[in-house]
């Protein structure tokens, strides 16, 4: 990949060059949004949205990516995703500074996005049945029992994804803050083997965009635990 790293001095002349999809100097209403992800590899995909007052997408402004430590980056524009997008390692400290100049915009736009990774999968801790039949233990489930599922927390504020399935068919999901889960009866609809997987999540900001305009999520690798059902 290209590298666009370089230290934060922009030249004059590089400002010149700096025209939204409109040509509109002091157009009001001018969007930004970022997203962050990354999935347990160190890596985090950073994109960046940038709409005009008339709902066009700006394709010609200069979007830096930069961190505590200096690093700064330039993001390209993707004309076939219509947004910039870059992807880097995770800083020590989590935090990203975003800033966008365009002509459209009479200031500057800068946030600063906290994106720190999970760290670890979860560990389950609990996975029987009502009558006590553990798999943990290696002992087959009973159907018609509820189920009580737990696991180690990996810190505050994260969001753990839990489902009970196949290869083909999701019998039970839920996403919670919580570290255990109680499962109703018959969620195994008939005799066999299915699988528990769990992952977990931090979640910043806001994935509609309406009360922050940045959506950061940060998530584990999943653990897998088979069962047998009767």
């Amino acid at each position: 990949m290209k590298s666009n790293k370089r230290v934060c001095v922009l030249a004059i002349s590089v400002l010149t060059i700096l025209f939204g999809s409109c040509a509109l100097s002091d157009a009001p209403g001018v969007n930004v949004r970022t997203t962050i992800t990354s999935s347990g590899n160190g890596i985090a995909k950073v994109r960046v949205y940038i709409e005009g007052p008339d709902g066009r997408i700006v394709d010609a402004a200069l979007v830096q990516l930069s961190e505590s430590s200096g690093t700064c980056e330039l993001l390209p524009f993707d004309a076939t995703a219509c947004l910039y997008e870059t992807s880097r390692t995770i800083p020590a400290d989590g935090l990203f500074f975003v800033s966008v100049r365009s002509v459209l915009m009479e200031q500057t736009y800068e946030r600063t996005i906290s994106h720190l990774p999970v760290g670890t999968n979860p560990v389950v801790t609990v996975f029987a049945d009502a009558q006590g039949n553990s798999v943990l233990n290696g002992e087959v489930l009973d159907r018609t029992s509820g189920l009580q599922i737990a696991w180690e927390s990996l810190g505050d504020d994260i969001v753990y994804s839990l489902t009970i399935r196949t290869a083909t068919s999701v019998y039970h999901a839920v996403n919670t803050r919580a570290l255990t889960v109680l499962i109703p009866e018959y969620i195994v609809p008939a005799a066999g083997t299915c699988y528990l997987s769990l992952s977990a999540q931090r979640i910043d900001g806001d994935p509609l965009f309406e009360t922050a305009d940045y959506h950061s999520v940060a998530s584990s690798g999943s653990t897998y635990v088979y069962a047998n059902f009767d």
